[in-house]
C-alpha cells in the first residue's frame, strides 16, 4: 500500500466528473498512443468510473491500452486501493473507449484517479508510457 501526503489536497471539491489529458506514450520519439478521459462517480454514488479514449497513433502492430491507479483520501493520505488496466487495443480505423470501474470507500472522501496510457513493445523492449494524469474527486 502506497501513501501520498495530501497536502494542498485534503479539502478536495465534491464534483462528480472532471476530465484529463491528452497524455501520449512515445517510442523512438514518435508517439505510439494518446489517451484522455474523464473520471467521474457514479449516479449512486457506489463507484468510480474512469473512461479512456485510447488512440494507437501508428500502425506498427503494437498494441496499447490505458492503465489506472485507484487511491482513497483517508485522513490526511491517499492510500492505493487497485490497479487496473483495460484490454488491449490494436490500430483500426477508429479509437475506442474503455471504462475501468473501483468501489467507492465509505471511510473515505476523495477518490484519485491516476491514469496512464502505454504501448505494448515486443521483448526484450519494456512498454513505453505516458506521464501520469491525476484527477481528484470528493464525494
Amino acid at each position: 500500500m502506497v501513501l501520498t501526503a495530501a497536502a494542498g489536497i485534503a479539502r478536495a471539491a465534491t464534483s462528480t466528473s472532471v476530465t484529463w489529458g491528452p497524455v501520449y506514450a512515445y517510442y523512438k520519439n514518435i508517439a505510439r498512443a494518446m489517451g484522455a478521459g474523464s473520471t467521474s462517480i457514479s449516479g449512486d454514488r457506489t463507484s468510480v468510473l474512469n473512461a479512456f479514449y485510447l488512440d494507437d497513433r501508428a500502425d506498427d502492430g503494437n498494441n496499447v491500452y490505458g492503465h489506472t491507479t485507484f487511491s482513497f483520501l483517508i485522513g490526511n493520505y491517499f492510500y492505493d486501493d487497485v490497479t487496473r488496466s483495460t484490454g488491449e487495443y490494436s490500430y483500426w480505423t477508429t479509437p475506442v473507449t474503455r471504462t475501468l470501474t473501483d468501489r467507492l470507500r465509505t471511510d473515505a472522501r476523495a477518490v484519485r484517479a491516476a491514469s496512464k496510457v502505454c504501448v505494448q513493445l515486443g521483448w526484450p523492449v519494456p512498454d513505453s508510457c505516458s506521464p501520469q494524469a491525476i484527477t481528484t474527486l470528493g464525494y
